[in-house]
């Protein structure tokens, strides 16, 4: 009779229960893999940032290492050019030459 009609109900009402419990306890568990995906997703962004940030910096130190080595191409110029008077014989005969000697004399100097 009445008993089991409470009884029935009850188990009914446990029954419902225990299936929205394990409802409940299966989005919980979908929405922490969700969440430890986009933390290690987060992560992996983070560090690859990181590498990048390091690259740009070594790029742009170097950059600056080079342009600080950067001769001034006149300089160097004159650095490396052997003066004409030093040339000996050569520079005689050039300076002698008609058409050339009054130049190759002014460039000397």
């Amino acid at each position: 009779g009445l008993e089991g009609m409470v009884r029935d109900a009850k188990n009914a009402a446990d029954s419902d229960l225990s299936k929205r419990f394990k409802e409940v306890t299966d989005l919980l568990y979908l929405k922490q893999t969700q969440l430890e995906k986009m933390a290690a997703e987060k992560a992996a962004q983070q560090l690859s940032m990181e590498r990048e940030v390091a690259e740009l910096r070594e790029e742009l130190t170097n950059s600056k290492r080079r342009a600080n080595n950067v001769r001034d191409p006149i300089e160097t110029y004159a650095t490396e050019m052997t003066p004409m008077d030093h040339m000996g014989a050569a520079y005689q005969r050039l300076a002698n030459d008609a058409r050339l000697g009054s130049a190759v004399k002014g460039f000397a100097k």
